[in-house]
């Protein structure tokens, strides 16, 4: 199902791990002036415990405005990888404003823009969960098994043995697709290989790469509902660490 670029993002908990995906990843940031034509790169972002705010903090040579004062507006734009995320802000406080060293606070976005619902709504799916895939292959060759590793709205990313898999599965059609958690199932129509890579695991595991096809509403809300729980448990992993 084609997503509009204009489709929005309203919920909090969504937007704050937006930009916790932002602080952790090679991301291109790029801040400018709402009706200015100057663009600035390189600001580093974080999320501080103030759930309606989260900071700029920058060295004083980057490209970050330096006229920036309370009260002023700034027009952010991150890309990640499958994903470009815009949003305006208001600077709420100056934290620092040193010769070496910038930091601003700013005023969550109540919604930002995305292109891709894969970015927006994606988890990585560890070790600690036995969440598994299933589906039927064309031309009766049988059933498609694996270990669930990267789940979103737009497809999964599966671990199989390839010494039970049939060959030339690239580009194959899948139906009757399964997703399988401890008792809880969600079924998918239909879905396509789209990519197949080698792990460092094991030369008998392989990666594939599965694209959803045109998702029903209920599909789409059973998946955001599973991603939204892998989420949540691999944040509280990472907060008992």
């Amino acid at each position: 199902m084609a997503v509009s670029d204009a489709e929005l993002i309203t919920n909090h908990y969504h937007i704050v791990s937006l930009l916790q995906r932002a602080c952790n990843s090679h991301s291109i940031v790029s801040i400018q002036r709402p009706h200015e034509q100057i663009i600035y790169n390189t600001a580093l972002l974080a999320i501080n415990n103030d759930e309606n705010n989260f900071l700029i903090d920058t060295p004083a040579e980057s490209q970050l405005p330096l006229q920036v004062k309370t009260g002023d507006w700034l027009k952010f734009q991150i890309k990640l990888k499958g994903l470009l995320l815009n949003f305006d802000s208001l600077i709420e406080d100056i934290l620092e404003d040193e010769v070496s060293f910038r930091s601003y606070q700013l005023q969550l976005p109540s919604q930002v823009n995305y292109q891709q619902r894969r970015g927006a709504f994606r988890a990585n799916i560890g070790y600690q969960f036995q969440a598994g895939f299933s589906a039927q292959l064309p031309n009766n060759q049988g059933i498609l098994k694996g270990r669930l590793t990267d789940l979103s709205l737009s497809g999964v990313s599966i671990e199989i043995d390839i010494t039970t898999t049939p060959e030339c599965i690239q580009d194959a059609s899948l139906t009757q697709c399964t997703l399988h958690m401890d008792k809880e199932n969600i079924k998918i129509a239909d879905a396509t290989v789209r990519a197949i890579k080698g792990t460092k695991q094991s030369a008998k595991m392989c990666r594939l790469g599965i694209e959803f096809i045109e998702l029903s509403a209920a599909e789409r809300r059973n998946l955001q509902r599973w991603v939204m729980r892998f989420d949540r448990e691999n944040r509280k992993s990472a907060l008992s660490d």
